[in-house]
């Protein structure tokens, strides 16, 4: 994977494009503002390369956003919109305690408060609140 170019590199090769197609021959002037259009024509390619890489990554369910944007004044979350076109709601979570049985296999040993269990059927994370 190539490194990003910042602005200024990206200026500084089209000054120096321009510079060898049109030989060095051109008055101050007009140089100066070549050099002007370069620095801006850098900063617009870098500000584009930046936001298509954001709007690139919204586009996976995998690498998308669940943080809150505002886009146009409309807040969206990609993520949750992504779960609502396949019918799944996202909801915040709510604490509860619920009794489970584990089965061991070494008798006599301690399951450590805050321990991650597992539901393999649900695949829900469960959390111990004291040593077992």
């Amino acid at each position: 994977m190539t490194p990003r170019k910042t602005a200024k590199e990206i200026s500084d090769t089209i000054i120096a494009q321009l510079e060898l197609t049109l030989n060095q021959t051109i008055p101050l002037l007009p140089k100066s503002f070549i050099r002007v259009l370069a620095k801006v024509l850098g900063g617009v390619f870098v500000t584009l390369y930046q936001f298509a890489g954001f709007i690139l990554l919204q586009m996976f369910v995998k690498t998308a956003s669940n943080q809150e944007l505002t886009i146009g004044g409309i807040p969206i979350t990609p993520l949750k919109l992504w779960g609502q076109l396949v019918g799944i709601f996202q909801k915040d979570g709510e604490q509860a305690e619920y009794q489970c049985s584990v089965d061991v296999i070494t008798l006599g040993e301690t399951l450590p408060s805050g321990t991650q269990v597992v539901n393999p059927d649900t695949e829900l994370l469960y959390l111990t609140i004291g040593d077992v």
